[in-house]
Order: C-alpha cells, then structure tokens, then sequence
C-alpha cells in the first residue's frame, strides 16, 4: 500500500513539474541585412509572482547567448506572450539558433526550438524562416 502511495505522489509531483514549465511553441526568424529578428510565441501558467514567465532567449546550440529579455509581471489567465528580438547577431559559422524561455521555479527550458539556417527548409514543426 506504501509502496503505491509513494508511486502516485512522485507522479503527482512529476506531472505538476512539468505542467508549469514555460514553453516555446513557435519561433519565426527573419534575415535583416546583417541581423536576424526572432519572434517567439511562448506559453506559461503564470501563478504568482514568484512562479511565472520571466525571460526568454537566443542562443547557439552550444548555449552562448546572443539576445534575452527579462518580463517583471506574471500575466495570470494570459493568452501566449508574443516577443520579438531585433538586431541579433551570429558568430561566424553559426548555422542554428536555439529559442528558450524561462521562469524561475524550473529554470530555462521548456522544450526549447532549433531552427536552422542554412538548407533547404524554411520550415520546421515549430519554426519558420524568413530570408533576406
């Protein structure tokens, strides 16, 4: 009987984990002259002010950061938070970004998008580029 109580909690406190993690669910990139603007939709259960979405990013997939912005407000019963970072740079031989969010209970994450730069796609399951 303990050994099924203990069972359900760590579910319970696996599936409650996971349900307030911010998440990115649509990236678009477009090409500016020497520049990429990343606009991100993202999502998050904002429930207090010490549990909501307070930032997101732009990244390598090795994880320098080249752009963030930090919210100061949780937005409770919100639609998706629209956002958008202009002017961001690429190191040489970059040919990916990644997109993360992040809030403070889980820390950066939420099944973060990679979109690539260079190929034939323009399109991915949760991204689109738009070039120059």
């Amino acid at each position: 009987m303990s050994r099924a109580l203990g069972s359900l909690l760590l579910l319970l406190l696996v599936t409650t984990t996971q349900a307030g993690e911010p998440r990115v669910s649509w990236v678009e990139v477009t090409e500016e002259v020497r520049s990429y603007t990343v606009t991100a939709v993202l999502e998050h259960d904002d429930e207090a002010r010490y549990h909501f979405l307070d930032g997101w990013r732009v990244t390598t997939p090795e994880g320098e950061v080249l752009a963030e912005q930090d919210f100061k407000h949780p937005r409770p019963q919100a639609p998706p938070r629209r956002a958008t970072l202009r002017g961001v740079r690429l190191p040489e031989g970059v040919t990916r970004l990644q997109v993360e969010a992040h809030d403070r209970l889980h820390g950066w994450g939420g099944n973060p998008v990679v979109v690539e730069l260079e190929g034939e796609a323009t399109e991915g399951e949760r991204w689109r580029l738009r070039p120059f």
